[in-house]
């Protein structure tokens, strides 16, 4: 698929873009407007995004590249990473926070996302079987999530002084959302940045930031400030939460003995060290459509069902990982887009005792590995059967999977998603009356059908596999004795559907020259 370029796009127009794209590809926007376009393109879920034309007095719009790559599940088998540019960390578009002297490990899919070309020369990638490279003897391979990476980080800097000496201003075109230097100031992409003057060479040579002369100095903020006064969501830009909508039920205590000894350990600290609220990134294990399954995701919604925690949480777009906001019952709120929290003293107390009285015995624990282990063995004999599945599939042809009315009949074929939105019913309602308009006498003598394939249901992976579908797509195929002979994928038709006669003029031009033979 050719690159997407678009002029000055709107939020609906990337999203169109965003659902059309394969996995990694690539869009290019030209923009008068950088910080606008930069926002919207995170909160669609692209990756990668970075300034790499500048707007002059000749040319007086950005351009900015981007990529689709946080699509499908996570799965970890030993890759590390870490931060090789100037900076003292980095957070990417999926909020991993890496650092410069450590390696952390991260799963396939963000191996896959480091490997896009706007992350050359700035992270270091390795496979569990590679040996550290010669010389990095600081090196520390070891991983954390999304609070304690800032609170390690904010350790490491909360007595660096902010620097005294001279700043100039720097833009930092990308592709990190965020850079956090060695004093603490906070690099933000998109963005003049008030930068020490001596990081800048480094900056400018190794992350490849641009100066030019006679930029007024902007303010700066610092990381330890930052995270002193807000907390972990210091680095969640523009971060709006929502209330998460749950019963309200009495509390059950008990169920804090069902919770992991880490996630137990978790609520300790933030009770020791008064905390108001903490975060956490993924998704809840049982969710079967989940990218980044986690054991305290899963703990947290428990107590939340439970009446224990509370929950905030920004809709998800793209294929992003889900950003959660938890504090105990009653303690955090959102009135008229504000954050409100307060600590509930005696609430807590009941939680730190229950904590306390429920700490797993000896045979407790005991019976918590049996049941680890029976959870490991079924999702090894689930996996096996998976793998069972997507060959069987891959072995079962397109004709058994729609069984046409006919052996040489010719299929409009709609792949979407389980979970249905507007872009992909108002597809199928626009193909349906196409085919109901221009088509209706071979609808009846079944040399023409209307089927659909759902593409996150695994009884149909080999099949979407095949056709290298990944979003709400058309297809076309014709069989001859129940053998495809010919087919062909819409993906153009994507982009159209907002545009009633374009798509539907589209459609019936696409169609007729398939039926008739022609090709483009």
């Amino acid at each position: 698929m050719e690159p997407l370029y678009l002029n000055n796009p709107t939020f609906i127009e990337l999203d169109d873009a965003y659902r059309g794209l394969p996995k990694f590809g690539k869009i290019t926007v030209k923009t008068s407007n950088c910080e606008l376009s930069i926002y919207d393109l995170e909160k669609e879920g692209f990756v990668g995004i970075e300034v790499v034309g500048f707007a002059s007095e000749a040319y007086p719009d950005f351009t900015i590249r981007a990529f689709k790559g946080k699509h499908g599940p996570c799965h970890f088998t030993g890759g590390k990473a870490k931060y090789s540019g100037a900076a003292f960390a980095a957070l990417d578009d999926d909020n991993h926070l890496l650092f410069a002297d450590k390696y952390q490990v991260v799963c396939d899919k963000t191996s896959r996302i480091y490997a896009l070309p706007p992350y050359e020369d700035l992270i270091d990638c390795k496979e569990i079987s590679q040996q550290t490279k010669p010389g990095n003897s600081t090196i520390e391979e070891e991983s954390g999530d999304f609070e304690s990476n800032q609170s390690f980080l904010y350790n490491q800097l909360k007595d660096q002084k902010s620097n005294s000496e001279g700043r100039k201003s720097l833009f930092y075109p990308g592709p990190f959302r965020f850079l956090i230097l060695n004093d603490g100031t906070m690099v933000r992409r998109g963005k003049w940045n008030s930068i020490p003057q001596s990081m800048a060479g480094d900056l400018i040579r190794e992350d490849r930031f641009i100066y030019l002369e006679g930029k007024p100095e902007v303010r700066a903020a610092f990381f330890q400030e930052e995270y002193a006064q807000f907390g972990s969501s210091c680095l969640l830009d523009d971060f709006k939460p929502e209330a998460i909508d749950h019963p309200e039920i009495e509390t059950d205590f008990s169920k804090l003995a069902d919770v992991s000894d880490k996630f137990r350990t978790r609520l300790l600290s933030i009770i020791n060290n008064r905390k108001k609220h903490f975060i956490l990134i993924g998704n809840d294990a049982s969710d079967q459509f989940g990218c980044c399954p986690s054991e305290e995701v899963t703990d947290a919604n428990k107590l939340v069902k439970y009446g224990i925690l509370d929950a905030l949480a920004e809709p998800v777009q793209g294929d992003s990982c889900p950003v959660t906001m938890y504090a105990f019952k009653d303690e955090i709120s959102i009135n008229n887009d504000t954050l409100s929290s307060e600590i509930n003293n005696k609430f807590r107390k009941k939680v730190l005792s229950h904590l306390k009285n429920s700490s797993p015995s000896g045979w407790k624990k005991a019976i918590k590995w049996v049941l680890l282990i029976f959870i490991a063995v079924s999702l090894i004999l689930a996996a096996i059967r998976l793998y069972n599945m997507q060959n069987a599939v891959t072995e079962t042809s397109m004709y058994e999977l729609l069984e046409p009315a006919g052996k040489n009949q010719a299929l409009v074929v709609l792949f979407h998603n389980r979970k249905r939105c507007f872009q992909c019913t108002r597809m199928e309602n626009l193909t349906r009356e196409v085919l109901a308009k221009s088509y209706n006498n071979e609808l009846k003598n079944k040399s023409l059908g209307f089927e659909t394939i759902i593409i996150d249901d695994p009884a149909n992976f080999g099949i979407v596999n095949q056709y290298g579908i990944y979003g709400v797509t058309v297809v076309f195929v014709k069989f001859d004795q129940e053998e495809v002979v010919k087919s062909k994928v819409l993906t153009e038709a994507t982009n159209l559907y907002r545009d009633e006669p374009v798509y539907k003029n589209f459609l019936k031009k696409e169609l007729h020259q398939f039926l008739i033979g022609v090709d483009d």
